[in-house]
């Protein structure tokens, strides 16, 4: 190891440490070790922590999930209210377009009618000059 990255045991001013990690009274500790020690151990106080936080927070996190679910089906509500009256608004469309149709259809219907009786007397007053020229 190196001097750098390993804690070293300096009694009066000598080094001990043979680069092997270990020094003439025993081992030494590298600094990755130490840190690696360190981070595990605040990983354990972390956990330990959230434990005691999560008992303390739970019934917040329950009131919270009860409000949220509350919102959720208010908000549903509102959408089907709204979605009932899109679905009326589109129904009484298709009611108003298919009566315009048949009202349409039905206009077609007497004006043909109309018309084919205005031909036909047409029709009969054409017969008849066509048959006074004849009997003169």
């Amino acid at each position: 190891m190196d001097k750098d990255n390993s804690v070293e045991s300096t009694e009066q001013g000598t080094d001990n440490h043979d680069g092997q990690g270990k020094d003439k009274d025993g081992y030494t500790i590298s600094r990755q070790t130490l840190l690696l020690a360190s981070g595990g151990a605040l990983v354990a106080l972390a956990f330990l922590g959230i434990e005691m936080v999560s008992s303390q927070l739970k019934p917040a996190g329950v009131s919270l999930a009860k409000e949220v679910y509350g919102f959720k089906d208010w908000f549903m509500s509102k959408v089907e209210r709204v979605i009932e009256d899109v679905e009326d608004i589109i129904s009484e469309a298709k009611h108003g377009h298919y009566k315009d149709i048949q009202a349409d259809a039905e206009s077609v219907k007497r004006e043909k009618e109309m018309l084919e009786k205005v031909e036909a007397h047409i029709n009969k007053k054409v017969e008849r000059k066509q048959a006074k020229p004849k009997e003169e």
